[in-house]
């Protein structure tokens, strides 16, 4: 099993990436989201939402 993860923060990079990888691993993107919003528990989770919900359109947005 290939996982690739390196600076992936877009849905076109995780498009990319899961044609070649078994998994592609989202983790910074994550963890920028969480770090923007420290103290704001509701922010952070909205903006984690919106981030999850952006990176996974690449995985779901058909192939050119």
């Amino acid at each position: 099993m290939k996982l690739l993860g390196f600076g992936i923060s877009s849905a076109p990079q995780v498009r990319g990436v899961a044609e070649v990888a078994d998994g592609v691993v989202v983790g910074s993107a994550l963890v920028n989201c969480i770090s923007a919003n420290l103290g704001d528990p509701e922010a952070a989770l909205s903006s984690l939402q919106a981030r999850l919900e952006e990176l996974m359109s690449g995985l779901l947005a058909e192939s050119p």
